[in-house]
This record gives structure tokens, C-alpha cells and sequence, in this order.
């Protein structure tokens, strides 16, 4: 694998100098944004330990505050984003209208993507990727080893339990969960640890994330992104970071996603973007069949008990549910698949996922990086709705923008162009055939 492209695409141009704000660079807002989105959670949780009570309403303003800064250093002369933007909210508005009760989360949940993606396209700037990756995996580190090392003090200071309680994600401390550590409810393994059992307790580090599953999908981000950039400085402590936080979160979804996405690394422009389209599908119907075979059965809560699980889930769906206008209230967090379809629907999310595809990569390291991120979303889907947790999605989405947009300039995105190097685009593809 070569990164020359990418390497090349580090541009320092005009839109690098210009201020978004009167005071503040774009680039430094840039990643003030992105670091806000991984640790606003995790400072709120503190107010709420030592200061004041947190809301829900509280933090719902918080994300739509990082959302709306987002779209302001998004916006320029470019139809697309507000285009797609627009369509997406009106499409949205009707199919929530078809519903007997208004759930504007669903709005919420792809307005991420589409935002921060545009955010890192509109720069297709790789080196601050590579910045915030590095930077990010370091102080995810050490406040997972003060998390884990010292946890009575830490947690006087951030406790995560109560502050789930403050924002009514949980109704109150869980039974089994009284008189132990106050971290969140899948904070501790109440069996064996998945990895490094022999050394680890069983404690799931969460750092910034305050939930472990976030902390391992993190890591996955971490480790497919340095995988795919020979030319990264600090790739391989980068690339340790990312083990780090899916080791010290005992994600077992984190580990599946390094063993399954390395290969597809040297695979993804070799697989035509057809299957790539069909993945998601393709993933709905295995689930499908492993729910109607686990009818009556029971399950365990490990990888192939979740996917059980699932599959039940997807299973009892009916056509409303499936095109997004059910009204049921449906409890379907552990089916991402599932979630998806009675937030979106199958139309919608047919749509987005389409337009992410095709969207023009600037050279074949920028495909390379995409169909990993695909994928990550494909496996993250069947077991979890958590790929539309601002805390990650929006750091993998601008990278995803980055590197689709790197090489780009304005005049020449607008004209539909690829400001690529010709020598460049004569040896390489920038993605499979259909």
C-alpha cells in the first residue's frame, strides 16, 4: 500500500488561512469541534458530579450547539451539503408526519454523518485527521489508566452512574449494580474478560466515553485509520492507542473489527461497489435467518447470543416499521440494523448509504479508507446502535470526508473535478467498478 496520494493531498491553501470566526483560525475550530464531540459527555458528567444537576435537556442543546458550529464551518459556496441537507430534513419531516408521535432523535441520528462529512470533504485535510487521531488516542489513554488504576477517587469526581440517572438514561441504579463502582451498567464483566483476562480485572475501562462501548468502537476507529496510512507520522503508536482503548474496554466488537477489516484493507478496492451497496442487505438477510432459527432457543451474552438477539428483533418488524413509519414502541437499541429502519427507513437509509458509495474518492488510499469505515458500519449495525453516537461518529465521518475530499480545491470541486496528480491518476484507481 502506498499513501503517496494522501501525502501529496495535504494542501495548505487558502482555506486553511481563512477564519470561519472573527477570532478563532478554522482549523483550530475545526478541531475544537471534533475534541468537543468526543468530550462533552465526559465534562458534563463532571458538572454533575461536583456542581449541578445535568439534564437530558441540557445535554440534547449541547449536541445540537456542536452540530449547528459544525454546519457553520461546513457552509460555503458548494450546493451539495445544503442540497443534500435539505432533501434529507424534508424527507424526514414526512415520514415523521406519517407517525402518531414526533421523535426528532431521528432526525438527529444521520445529521451527524452528513454534517461532519462534509466538514472534513470541504478541507480534505488528512494531516489534522492524523493530529486529532494521535492526540485524541493519548488523552483517551491516560484518563483510562487514572479510570482504572484509581478508580474510588475518580469516580468521586465523574461519576458515571449518576450522571446516566441525571439524563434519564437510566431510571435508577440498576440491583445489581448497588454498592459497587459507579460506572455505567456494562462497566464491569460479571464473567471471565474477553481479553487479557489473565491480567486484566474485570473492570471495562470507558475514559472520555463513559461507556465501554463506545471506548472499543473508538479504538476499532483508531486502528482502521492507521492502518490505511503508511505515510502517517506516529502510525504505529497510533495504531498501539487504538489496541490500548478496545484492550482496557474489553471490546470484543473492537477485537472482531481488527481481525475482519485488516484483510479488507488490501481487499476493498478489489471488491466491486455493487457488493458494497448490497452489504448492508446482505447483513439484514443473514440476521434475519439466524432470528428465525433462534426462535424459542436461548441466548448468552456474548457475540453470537447479541446477533441472536438481534435477528429477533429484526424478525418482529413489521412493513411500518421496516419504510420508518411505525408508531409501535419498538426497544430495538441492541438490532442497529433494526434501529435504523424504524428511524429512517429503509428508503432513507438506501438513499444515504448509496450517496456515501458513490460519493468521488480523490485517489485509492481515500477508497481504501471509506470501505473500511463502511464496513466498520456494516459489522457495528448488527449488534448495536451505537455507530450514531455523536462521541464517534463524528470524528468518523470527517475522517471519512477527509480523505473523500483531499486533493480537492473549491473551483475544482464545484466543476466536478479531481485535483489529483495525472501521473497519479494514470497508475491508480480511485475505486472498483461496478
Amino acid at each position: 500500500m502506498t499513501g503517496s496520494t494522501i501525502a501529496s493531498a495535504d494542501r495548505r491553501g487558502p482555506s486553511r488561512a481563512v477564519a470561519a470566526w472573527p477570532i478563532v483560525s478554522r482549523e483550530r475550530a475545526v478541531f475544537v469541534v471534533i475534541f468537543a464531540t468526543m468530550t462533552f459527555n465526559y465534562f458534563l458528567c463532571i458538572a454533575n458530579t461536583v456542581a449541578f444537576r445535568v439534564s437530558d435537556v441540557i445535554v440534547m442543546l449541547s449536541e445540537v450547539f456542536l452540530i449547528g458550529c459544525a454546519t457553520m464551518l461546513t457552509l460555503d459556496r458548494r450546493p451539495a451539503f445544503p442540497l443534500i441537507l435539505t432533501v434529507y430534513v424534508a424527507y424526514m419531516a414526512f415520514i415523521l408526519a406519517l407517525r402518531p408521535q414526533m421523535d426528532l432523535k431521528a432526525i438527529r441520528d444521520f445529521l451527524i454523518p452528513i454534517t461532519f462529512y462534509f466538514l472534513g470533504r470541504r478541507d480534505g485535510d488528512v494531516r489534522s485527521v492524523d493530529a486529532v487521531m494521535f492526540w485524541s488516542g493519548v488523552v483517551v489513554l491516560i484518563v483510562g489508566l487514572l479510570e482504572y488504576f484509581f478508580l474510588e477517587p475518580y469516580t468521586s469526581v465523574v461519576n458515571i452512574l449518576q450522571y446516566y440517572i441525571a439524563r434519564g438514561t437510566l431510571a435508577a441504579v440498576p440491583e445489581f449494580m448497588q454498592g459497587g463502582p459507579q460506572l455505567f451498567a456494562s462497566g464491569q464483566r460479571f464473567t471471565d474478560r474477553n481479553l487479557l483476562g489473565w491480567l486484566l480485572s474485570a473492570h471495562r475501562v470507558s475514559s472520555i466515553f463513559l461507556e465501554p462501548v463506545s471506548a472499543g468502537n473508538y479504538g476499532g476507529i483508531l486502528y482502521i485509520w492507521a492502518l490505511v496510512r503508511p505515510d502517517m507520522r506516529r502510525r504505529w503508536l497510533t495504531l498501539a492507542l487504538g489496541i490500548s482503548a478496545i484492550v482496557l474496554s474489553d471490546a470484543r466488537f473492537g477485537f472482531y473489527v481488527c481481525v475482519v477489516l485488516t484483510p479488507l484493507a488490501v481487499l476493498a478496492t478489489r471488491l466491486p461497489r455493487l457488493l458494497w451497496m448490497m452489504a448492508p442487505l446482505l447483513a439484514m438477510m443473514v440476521i434475519g435467518f439466524v432470528g428465525h432459527a433462534a426462535v424459542g432457543a436461548s441466548w448468552d451474552d456474548d457475540f453470537t447470543g447479541r446477533i441472536r438477539l438481534a435477528g429477533l428483533l429484526m424478525r418482529n418488524l413489521d412493513a411500518a416499521a421496516v419504510f420508518g413509519i411505525s408508531g409501535a414502541d419498538l426497544s430495538v437499541a441492541d438490532s442497529g440494523y433494526a434501529y435504523t429502519l424504524t428511524h429512517v427507513g429503509l428508503v432513507g437509509f438506501a438513499v444515504l448509504w448509496g450517496l456515501l458509495l458513490y460519493a468521488p474518492s480523490a485517489n485509492r488510499d481515500g477508497w481504501r479508507f471509506k470501505a473500511q469505515a463502511m464496513g466498520f458500519t456494516v459489522l457495528c449495525l448488527i449488534v448495536s446502535n451505537s455507530i450514531f453516537s455523536i462521541k464517534i461518529a463524528a470524528l468518523l465521518w470527517w475522517a471519512v470526508g477527509a480523505v473523500d475530499g483531499a486533493g480537492r480545491t473549491p473551483a475544482v470541486e464545484r466543476a466536478g473535478g479531481t485535483a489529483v496528480d495525472p501521473s497519479a491518476e494514470r497508475r491508480e484507481r480511485t475505486a472498483p467498478a461496478v
